[in-house]
């Protein structure tokens, strides 16, 4: 019996490593994270280079320099430096009260309001209708959000499954089981930790979607539009 269920993970392995047919045709693609850390980077360039290899155009939109040589792949850094990555300590932050939501409470608003001022970026926006797809990190990224008006696009969570995108999606995650990413809970949870779950899952989205973060970005959007 194991044999068996070793020549069928072996079958299902050797079929993924196999070459997929070629695409229909050469597709142009905008990746957007104009807040990013290298870390979320990280994430992205093998999703644009697995596009790029297929023989898809690929233009990604970040605040980091360049990295990659692909000929596919076209690498554009807005330049605004309020989320500088080579002069910010993210795990420093995370010591500090309100930790890291607090900085990005700063920082996204006056990003808003300087982004679609951008030479790079305003070009971008004007031609987002050239592009057959848009996948936008979903994380700290709403700024980005006008570019997928009318538009198809794919959302990518960086650190995994994100409850509150998920909910937006119409897949409500039940707390009495699911965790949320900004404390860890052993399982199964008891009363208490389920009561705490249920105030995180409850907390984080009125704190960035109604509040503190969401409402000031739109405003700054809506103004530089």
């Amino acid at each position: 019996m194991k044999w068996c269920v070793l020549v069928v993970l072996a079958c299902v392995v050797l079929s993924a490593l196999g070459d997929l047919p070629p695409p229909e045709r050469s597709y142009k693609i905008l990746i957007l994270l104009p807040v990013a850390s290298k870390s979320h980077r990280n994430v992205f360039m093998p999703i644009a280079n697995a596009l790029a290899d297929r023989g898809h155009k690929v233009v990604m939109l970040s605040n980091l320099p360049p990295t990659t040589k692909h000929p596919n792949i076209h690498e554009v850094c807005h330049g605004l430096k309020d989320f500088d990555t080579d002069s910010i300590n993210v795990f420093e932050i995370r010591k500090q009260s309100p930790g890291v939501f607090g900085h990005f409470q700063a920082v996204l608003p006056p990003i808003a309001r300087k982004l679609y001022h951008v030479p790079s970026v305003k070009n971008l926006y004007e031609r987002r209708k050239e592009f057959d797809i848009i996948i936008i990190n979903h994380m700290f990224n709403e700024v980005a959000y006008p570019f997928a008006h009318e538009m198809p696009f794919i959302t990518v969570s960086t650190p995994g499954m994100d409850y509150r995108q998920s909910a937006v999606l119409g897949n409500v995650l039940n707390p009495a089981y699911a965790p949320n990413y900004l404390k860890e809970f052993q399982l199964p949870m008891n009363v208490f930790t389920r009561a705490t779950n249920i105030f995180f899952h409850l907390m984080l989205p009125i704190y960035w979607r109604k509040w503190a973060v969401v409402p000031p970005v739109q405003k700054e959007v809506r103004n530089a539009s």
